[in-house]
């Protein structure tokens, strides 16, 4: 009896496993080949499922009301040949991730080519995101808008182009990207307000830019109302063609629990890093150059809280970071610090090279600078690890919301389940009752 009990203990832990992947027993992959066979497939749909579609274009998908208990994966059948879309709209639904689609809208008007609407666990995964590729850049408004009360929103590994504004969060929470590439923008890259949990990390901004009438541009820009519990770490903001892009700048009501580390920014804009109000923010080990003889004489970080280990140009020195003061002769300022270092042009083959640290120099420290990015950037496997001073305690991160979320999931799913593993345990406890009753001298 022991070993049925052992059993028992062993089919809870593989529905628990399937659970926690978003996987069921009967999951299956449905082939469809236009948008009505897609929604059908996603009115049939359980957890763990995946929709694969068929090359060829499916013009404009609505998706509404679809809710699992784990995920159901909506992609391309052929990623090296991605299907095509014309837009997609995500309404009231949850647990679904769209993976290596082509989303492009067939106009430069104030539209979207993806919007996540009252959404909750929906990730978009190696996609392409686009406008018409025009040298237009006055639309679409954003490429993917995040409004409505959405929660737990992943975009990873997109290229997100040829529009006026790569993203915007409004009023949503724990949204995470992850891995970007934002480029040919009229204005911003990723745009928030009135978030409660944001996570914007090893994203990489091209830096082509293109200045509308009566617009302005940041690479990341936090406004409106008040935002809280935000993560900026890791991202690459080079300007290519236009130097008057500014960087991670937010003013608003407040910004609270902000932690913004290990950027790599070059722009000819005052405003390298600039929070105007918050609590519990630190700005800490960011590299941040001045392009010379554009706008500004300095690029500067400026926040309320902690700032320190940053690099960074202006007059005045600032306690526990590295200022390089301007100069007539920017360039041989940074020659100083920096082992390829930019110059005063704008360059389209700049790089994280030219903000590697020039070695014995004060930027050769993992206590200084964007240092451990750079070397991560540049193939050290294992770059060294800064000494952490005091950190902000985040009252709820992301990660903190997607583990009560995901339990709160999967506990409803193990429910529902529950009753496959008592079955698996009526069959084992007969099979020990008939072998019970087998004479031993039968038993080979």
């Amino acid at each position: 009896m022991r070993n049925i009990y052992c059993l028992k203990t062993v089919a809870y832990c593989v529905v628990l496993c399937c659970a926690a992947f978003g996987f069921t027993a009967d999951a299956i992959t449905h082939s469809v080949s236009d948008a009505a066979a897609l929604d059908a497939a996603l009115k049939s749909a359980q957890a763990g499922d995946v929709v694969e579609l068929v090359q060829g274009n499916y013009g404009s998908v609505v998706v509404s009301g679809r809710n699992y208990t784990g995920y159901v994966t909506v992609r391309s059948e052929n990623t090296d040949n991605k299907v095509l879309l014309t837009g997609l709209n995500v309404l009231n639904s949850s647990y679904i991730e769209f993976n290596s689609i082509v989303v492009a809208r067939t106009a430069n008007d104030t539209g979207y080519p993806i919007i996540v609407d009252a959404s909750s666990f929906i990730r978009i995964v190696g996609c392409e995101v686009r406008g018409p590729v025009d040298n237009n850049y006055s639309g679409p408004r954003y490429g993917l808008y995040i409004r409505n009360g959405c929660s737990n929103i992943r975009v990873e590994g997109c290229h997100i182009h040829n529009v006026l504004r790569g993203t915007f969060a409004l009023g949503a929470s724990n949204i995470e990207y992850v891995n970007n590439l934002l480029d040919y923008l009229g204005e911003d890259g990723i745009d928030y307000s009135s978030v409660d949990g944001l996570l914007i990390e090893n994203n990489e901004f091209g830096g082509h830019f293109f200045q509308q009438v009566g617009g302005h541009m940041d690479f990341i820009q936090g406004s409106g109302g008040e935002s809280n519990n935000i993560i900026i770490r890791g991202n690459v903001m080079i300007c290519r063609n236009a130097a008057n892009v500014q960087g991670i700048f937010m003013k608003g009501p407040d910004f609270n629990n902000v932690v913004v580390e290990q950027n790599i920014l070059y722009t000819g804009m005052g405003n390298g890093i600039r929070i105007y109000t918050g609590s519990n923010v630190v700005v800490r080990y960011n590299t941040v150059l001045h392009a010379d003889g554009t706008l500004s004489a300095n690029t500067v970080v400026a926040n309320p809280g902690q700032k320190y280990g940053n690099v960074y140009t202006n007059a005045t020195a600032a306690v526990g970071n590295l200022t390089i003061p301007f100069a007539d002769d920017l360039n041989a300022e940074y020659a100083k610090y920096f082992a390829t270092p930019l110059t005063t042009a704008m360059n389209e083959n700049y790089s994280v090279v030219n903000f590697l640290p020039k070695a014995g120099s004060e930027t050769d420290s993992p206590e200084m600078g964007a240092y451990v990015r750079i070397h991560e950037l540049l193939g050290d496997t294992e770059p060294p690890i800064p000494t952490e001073g005091e950190v902000p305690a985040l009252s709820h991160t992301h990660e903190q919301y997607v583990t009560q979320d995901s339990f709160n999931a999967l506990h409803s799913l193990v429910t529902d389940l529950h009753i496959l593993v008592d079955q698996l345990y009526g069959s084992l406890s007969a099979l020990s009752e008939h072998l019970r009753n087998v004479p031993t001298t039968s038993i080979p």
